[in-house]
């Protein structure tokens, strides 16, 4: 009994010291990562356990490895350049509705992996089951970045059958260790992971074959232009099509909002490409540009998307579309005129695309043979743009929110207050106001392609403008009509009152719709909203305690203060007394100072 006894106790030392690892590991995890070591070279194709098998070859003549995951496992697969998970630079894959994922992670312990600040990390091909995916040879940007050497070097791997929620990585259900060494001298081309459909489909009907997934050219990688800070562009015709498709990869670093290209030289008339991440996993969306709106969905999309990482999307689509021939657009074998468009920090879906924070043009060539044929962005066009949007916007303002009340206000409430001043002071506040919007205007113009009216707001500014023309010039001609000696307002000047009126409100409301159409701060738009509402204000005080005077009610300066008709007649029916009367000659007839205010 003792000697059993003794037996199991031993037999359960052995089996708890051949079990024992980091908390949490599973004796069943465990017993699935008692493989022998695997090892190989660049372009062998070596396989970890049923699950798992990888292939590693340089790239771009030793600068890149690609690294080649075959796996079935139901989550996510990761190998890492390092002995253990204490130390390791990791490549993690996952698919999401189909849709490969790569995520590049540092392992410094027993723990979920920390995201790379960096990621230096792109998906280049991929079918259902495997995904290459390339990356430097060389980093060594943080002391946690490991290289690529030409020897046989150590590499963890793990991966896990709990479905990816999010980019949530749940723990791994095996692990272990092999070696290769991915820069051979002697590397072979690694094994093909899926034959490309050069039928021009798939079989779901969208005429967009899904794989080979690449962007490289025929003779090396396209070129990468950075047409912004946080938008860089590669194109490049998918290899084993004839040049029928294109994929146009997108890198941004934008994570709330949405990016674009599209061919054309303008916003008037561009077949664009839109992508944005909804819930962790990107969407695009081709789209037609005619004006400064929102694009509409394209009725045929013919677009897809064949490869994503957490900063990188490329998606594919035709090279030449042709069956609306006002809005398709196909690529060239030239140099040809993109526009590009960045919105960030925005919640994005198809159905709330907010307006773009910076855009601009670039050139590029994405059938050139080799792709070197990339061209160059023009910088600052984005940020010129609201530049020059801002300052209409101040200008604009400013005339309609502050100097037209000023005006109008003379003319309405002054002319008996201020007889000889209020007309000079309406006549300089109103020519102000007129230079400002004339000013304003060509900004506008001067900032904005294509079609420049096609927005309500747009409209609503060529008709103040044309307005405020003809208020100014009616005002002139008015000046040079006025009679003194009349005694109610003529047609003319109560047309001056109308047009006044109408501008004076539509201008204002047309000011908040172009807050509205640059999503100017909240606080720019509480402040102008303040101003107007201050200027009403006064304008209804002044109607209440001052009322609306005209230049012939104006009182005259040597008549005494006006009576009212009782007090003219009670004046009458009583006996003059000839004493009370000083004697002087008649006086000259004198208009009112408001009357004669523009002799002054």
């Amino acid at each position: 009994m003792t000697s059993t006894a003794l037996t199991l106790l031993a037999a359960t030392l052995v089996l708890l010291a051949c079990t024992s690892g980091p908390p949490g590991i599973s004796a069943f995890r465990v017993a699935r990562r008692q493989v022998a070591p695997a090892s190989g070279s660049a372009g062998a194709r070596t396989c970890v356990d049923d699950t798992l098998c990888v292939a590693m070859q340089p790239a771009n003549n030793g600068a890149s490895v690609d690294v080649t995951i075959a796996t079935t496992a139901a989550g996510w697969t990761g190998i890492g350049i390092g002995e253990g998970m204490t130390s390791a630079d990791c490549l993690i894959v996952w698919q999401q509705a189909g849709q490969w994922t790569v995520s590049r992670r540092y392992a410094s312990g027993y723990t979920t992996p920390a995201v790379a600040a960096t990621q230096n990390v792109e998906i280049v091909s991929s079918n259902a089951t495997s995904v290459t995916v390339r990356r430097p040879a060389t980093l060594s940007a943080t002391a946690q970045d490991h290289s690529f050497t030409d020897s046989s070097q150590s590499f963890i791997y793990a991966y896990s059958d709990t479905p990816v929620t999010g980019n949530v990585l749940g723990m791994h259900d095996a692990r272990g260790t092999f070696s290769y060494n991915a820069l051979a001298a002697a590397a072979k081309a690694p094994p093909k992971v899926h034959s490309p459909n050069e039928d021009e489909g798939d079989g779901d009907g969208d005429g967009v074959p899904e794989t080979p997934v690449s962007v490289a050219g025929t003779s090396g990688a396209p070129p990468v232009l950075c047409v912004a800070p946080k938008l860089c562009v590669a194109m490049a015709a998918v290899p084993g099509t004839g040049g029928k498709f294109v994929d146009v990869r997108l890198n941004t670093t934008v994570t709330d909002g949405w990016v674009a290209v599209g061919i054309g030289a303008s916003m008037a008339s561009a077949d664009c490409l839109m992508a944005w991440r909804e819930t962790g996993r990107w969407v695009v969306s081709r789209r037609y540009s005619t004006g400064r709106t929102t694009p509409r969905a394209a009725p045929t999309q013919s677009v897809r998307i064949v490869a994503s990482t957490t900063d990188s999307v490329t998606l594919r689509r035709p090279a030449a579309l042709s069956a609306d021939a006002q809005h398709d657009r196909s690529f060239q074998d030239t140099a040809q005129t993109f526009i590009w468009a960045v919105a960030d920090g925005r919640a994005t879906s198809a159905s709330s695309l907010g307006k773009h924070q910076d855009a601009g043009v670039f050139t590029y060539n994405a059938l050139a043979a080799d792709g070197s044929a990339a061209g160059a962005a023009v910088v600052g066009v984005g940020a010129n743009r609201a530049a020059m949007l801002i300052a209409h916007g101040v200008l604009m303002a400013v005339a309609w929110s502050v100097v037209s009340f000023m005006g109008i206000y003379a003319a309405r409430f002054l002319k008996n207050i201020r007889p000889k001043s209020w007309f000079p002071i309406h006549r300089a506040l109103l020519t102000l106001v007129v230079v400002l919007t004339l000013i304003a205007f060509a900004i506008a113009v001067a900032a904005t392609d294509g079609a420049h009216f096609s927005s309500i707001h747009g409209a609503l500014g060529l008709a103040v403008v044309v307005l405020s023309v003809m208020q100014a010039l009616l005002g002139v001609a008015i000046d040079k009509w006025f009679d003194p000696t009349r005694s109610r307002a003529p047609w003319h000047d109560k047309l001056h009152w109308v047009l006044g009126y109408i501008v004076a409100v539509l201008a204002p409301a047309n000011v908040f719709l172009g807050h509205f159409a640059i999503e100017s701060a909240t606080w720019v738009l509480a402040l102008n909203g303040a101003v107007v509402g201050a200027a009403v204000g006064v304008f209804v005080w002044a109607q209440v305690k001052i009322g609306q005077q005209h230049e012939h009610d104006a009182p005259h300066l040597s008549m005494p203060p006006m009576r009212s008709p009782a007090e003219v007649v009670a004046a009458a029916a009583e006996p003059v007394n000839k004493n009370d009367v000083p004697e002087r000659p008649a006086a000259p007839a004198v208009p009112s100072p408001a009357l004669a205010r523009r002799r002054s």
